[in-house]
């Protein structure tokens, strides 16, 4: 079925994002846009009408990272369930290799790129974190939590999730050895205890 004018072409924007997700990851800063395209199969025609550079690319990439880590803050499911699940997702990513790979390459892409350092964090890292902060204030609104800084309780959390493990496969370290299911489970568990009205 032909697309309306205007409508864009999602499996073309997902293409192009896990082209330059696997570039950046391969090759940092000195992947091109040229390249990117050529990877997708898309016309760099196709690409600029979509992203106009690196910089726009690597903010999608983080913040279509970011909504999928909070996602089950929008499901209605129990407190420390969705704050479990949220956890796992954390941690999941903080130790799958490729994802610290892609997080390496997004910090020498920022490196090189003025302003996307910022841009970066505010579209990944500081989503997640205001996601969770806003789910945190709307649990203590209903009387669940009693949390009067929201986002430095969702800071909290965050470290409670991750620990350090990010941090040691970023720098290219072993990660410790726990389960994230389990871990996940004990950091909501806690968090709520801690949070109780």
């Amino acid at each position: 079925m032909p697309r309306a004018p205007g409508q864009v072409d999602e499996q073309k924007s997902t293409a192009i994002l896990q082209a330059a997700l696997d570039l950046f990851a391969a090759k940092g800063p000195r992947a091109t846009m040229t390249e990117i395209a050529r990877a997708a199969g898309v016309s760099k025609q196709t690409l600029y009408n979509r992203f106009a550079c690196k910089s726009d690319i690597a903010r999608a990439l983080l913040n279509r990272r970011s909504m999928a880590i909070t996602a089950p803050l929008d499901n209605d499911v129990p407190l420390e369930t969705a704050l479990a699940s949220v956890a796992e997702g954390l941690i999941e990513r903080a130790l799958d290799h490729r994802s610290s790979e892609h997080m390496r390459a997004l910090a020498l892409v920022a490196r090189d790129d003025p302003g996307l350092a910022q841009a970066v964090f505010e579209a990944g890292p500081n989503q997640s974190l205001s996601r969770i902060a806003e789910f945190l204030r709307r649990q203590d609104a209903r009387g669940k939590l009693s949390v009067s800084n929201p986002k430095e309780a969702a800071e909290i959390f965050i470290g409670m999730a991750l620990g350090h493990s990010h941090f040691r496969l970023i720098l290219g370290l072993q990660p410790f050895e726990y389960d994230p299911k389990v871990h996940a489970a004990e950091a909501a568990r806690r968090f709520v205890r801690a949070y109780a009205p």
